[in-house]
């Protein structure tokens, strides 16, 4: 979860426009990226190696694309000199604080139900039953959906709402 601030500060130089639409690309390829797995398990069934081999060559393609694209430049001039100080401006500001602790509750209940939601499905789906399907490939998909599918998509919704709306209303 702490990969997402800097990433999107990194993204926010890149480019003067659509900068809703551009942190949602990239909130959405992270999403995704904790998704796959999810999706791969449900494909490779308790072959728990075609998981961690199909994760990591997604992985090794995505590091590739992002080599092969070089996104950037930064837009916005050269990166400023690191200041320790700003960590305890991060908790020394009320109103820098309060957006931090915000952001932190937002994703310990965000990964708390990424975390519980495939047990959910699982006893849902044995619970109800559905003849002639596995139960477990059934969370494991589901769990991909929500995660992946609706991450994904929430993101870039977002994103784009935040372009043409405004992200301070």
């Amino acid at each position: 979860a702490a990969i997402y601030p800097v990433g999107m500060k990194m993204a926010a130089t890149w480019q003067d426009e659509d900068l809703g639409l551009l942190v949602a690309i990239l909130v959405g390829a992270l999403t995704l990226g904790s998704a796959c797995p999810h999706l791969f398990n449900a494909l490779g069934g308790v072959a728990w190696r075609f998981t961690i081999a199909a994760s990591s060559a997604v992985s090794v393609i995505a590091s590739i694309a992002i080599f092969a694209f070089k996104p950037g430049p930064t837009k916005k001039g050269p990166n400023p000199p690191l200041e320790l100080r700003a960590i305890t401006d991060a908790f020394a500001k009320r109103s820098l604080c309060l957006a931090n602790l915000g952001y932190i509750g937002h994703m310990w209940e965000l990964y708390a139900m990424w975390t519980w939601i495939g047990v959910f499905f699982e006893e849902s789906f044995q619970v109800r039953g559905i003849p002639g399907v596995d139960s477990k490939t059934l969370a494991r998909a589901g769990t991909f959906l929500v995660m992946g599918v609706g991450g994904v998509g929430g993101a870039l919704l977002g994103g784009y709402l935040a372009d043409r709306l405004g992200r301070t209303h």
